[in-house]
């Protein structure tokens, strides 16, 4: 039985460190992301995977910082070059929306009063109603 192996995609370092090759000028005038004139004695010029090129420094920038939600694709053809990892910023004030919702949903729920002759009424109340009922009609409605 023939057993295929799939490479781990790399990382954004190992993307850099690894696969960024040093190139010539390609037979573009210019950087495509800086629209610098190629001068490899000032800036070293490197080609992506998918055979693009640019200033290594341009597309360093362009794949941001590692901390933070950053571009992973290459600024020509928007091939991927590595995966890309959310990061979230936690404080003590972020909440998870679908958390929240689900958590104020059935709060809310439990909560409401009894009728006054104790016969239980159902009432099916949208997710778009739910959320005006907590946050009031300024929702911005897509």
């Amino acid at each position: 039985m023939l057993e295929l192996t799939i490479p781990a995609s790399p990382t954004r370092n190992a993307y850099i460190n690894e696969q960024l090759t040093p190139s010539p000028a390609s037979d573009e005038k210019a950087c495509p992301i800086c629209y610098g004139d190629w001068n490899a004695d000032k800036e070293p010029i490197i080609r992506s995977h998918c055979n693009h090129t640019f200033h290594r420094e341009c597309f360093i920038a362009w794949l941001g910082k590692e901390d933070i939600n950053s571009a992973n694709s290459c600024p020509s053809c928007r091939a991927v070059c590595f995966p890309k990892v959310e990061h979230k910023k936690e404080t003590g004030l972020t909440l998870d929306m679908s958390f929240l919702f689900n958590t104020m949903r059935s709060e809310y729920v439990t909560r409401l009063p009894a009728p006054s002759d104790h016969r239980v009424k159902r009432v099916v109340v949208s997710d778009d109603e739910m959320m005006r009922m907590a946050f009031g009609d300024d929702l911005d409605t897509d």
